[in-house]
């Protein structure tokens, strides 16, 4: 499900665990993580706890709300990523800008991407 920008599920109570210590293990890993919290037995608090900390969403008793939860969950997740790309592709056209305007050789302009740390202008990723 990840590459689909979808990446947790969790139930609220668990065998000797619980949703809120499965987000808080999210926040650890990635907040960057689509996080819903299902249960019939979640309490107003505890979800208004969860949106607090984190969570992306959370679905109470009623399970056809399950799917437009996970669709949103989705969409939100993809344009996280299109706005981090174009603040990344930003990032990286600065810096070329930067570099061409304090007069540096063609061959020697060179901007940060996250895949190389270097990609020569007018050429391909080192």
């Amino acid at each position: 499900m990840k590459k689909r920008g979808f990446d947790l599920l969790s139930d609220y109570l668990l065998p000797s665990f619980d949703g809120l210590l499965a987000l808080k293990i999210r926040q650890e890993i990635s907040s960057e993580l689509s996080f819903i919290l299902v249960s019939g037995m979640l309490g107003e608090e505890v979800a208004i706890e969860s949106l607090m900390s984190g969570a992306t969403d959370y679905v109470k008793n009623r399970l056809e709300r399950l799917i437009p939860a996970v669709c949103c969950a989705i969409h939100e997740a993809e344009e996280r990523t299109k706005r981090r790309r174009a603040e990344e592709e930003r990032e990286r056209l600065l810096i070329r800008e930067r570099m061409a305007e304090n007069g540096s050789p063609a061959s020697c302009r060179a901007a940060a991407t996250p895949s190389s740390p270097w990609t020569p202008i007018g050429g391909s990723p080192t």
